[in-house]
């Protein structure tokens, strides 16, 4: 049961700078390199510790799609995530972050045929990357709804709140800023630098998002917990 001791809905959602979107990246040369070949062959995967979301990510194409992906915990980030990848170590992971640095990296590997996207770990996946399936694509439609709790959050990204109790004008005035930040050209040229994406969530939709997730089935918030959770 969680311990957390405040109410998400209760805070003043000003909005998210990004959508995120989690991403399965494999090496080119790994024995298997699709989700049908996955579920066929065994591969080795990634991960910091294993009650993050690389290695939930993991249990939940495993329960779900019925991949065979077992995952080596222990690594100190992505960066050396991809150096075992190029080593032969391991044969890919799950990037939690799609807007970050590792997106430059893996962009520049894909078209000297070292990495290959997997599957988009998102609602909505990358425009970009469209020939890259998105996990709602290939889950059964009686487990949709186990996936889009899992993900809806990944929409909220990187998000901007208000404590409780806020007037509604003051909050007002506090979305209307951050949408000028999100178009301001001199951010966005910062982010471009830097290689960072930017693709904003709105104040009330984000608020939404956290209420649907809040009126998730007790049936299936059972059935997330045995995925989230690592068995003792």
């Amino acid at each position: 049961r969680s311990k957390a001791q405040f109410d998400a809905l209760r805070f003043s959602w000003v909005g998210s700078a990004m959508r995120e979107t989690g991403m399965g990246v494999v090496a080119a040369k790994a024995p298997a390199t699709t989700i049908e070949e996955m579920k066929q062959t065994e591969v080795f995967f990634g991960a910091t510790g294993p009650e993050t979301d690389p290695a939930m990510n993991a249990r939940l194409l495993n329960d779900l799609i019925g991949t065979k992906i077992r995952v080596i915990n222990g690594y100190k980030g992505q960066p050396d995530e991809f150096l075992a990848v190029e080593k032969g170590e391991i044969h890919g992971l799950f990037m939690s972050g799609w807007s970050g640095p590792g997106r430059a990296y893996v962009r520049e590997q894909i078209p000297h045929g070292r990495l290959k996207l997997l599957v988009q770990m998102a609602m909505v996946g990358d425009p970009e990357h469209r020939d890259t399936p998105t996990i709602l694509d290939i889950t059964p439609a009686r487990d949709r709804p186990i996936v889009e709790m899992l993900l809806t959050r990944l929409e909220l990204g990187r998000p901007f709140v208000a404590p409780p109790g806020v007037p509604a004008d003051r909050l007002d005035l506090l979305r209307a800023a951050f949408r000028q930040a999100m178009g301001d050209p001199e951010l966005l040229a910062e982010a471009a630098a830097q290689k960072l994406a930017i693709a904003p969530t709105w104040g009330a939709p984000a608020r939404d998002l956290v209420a649907k997730m809040y009126a998730t089935p007790g049936a299936d918030l059972e059935r997330i917990r045995k995925i989230v959770r690592v068995a003792p």
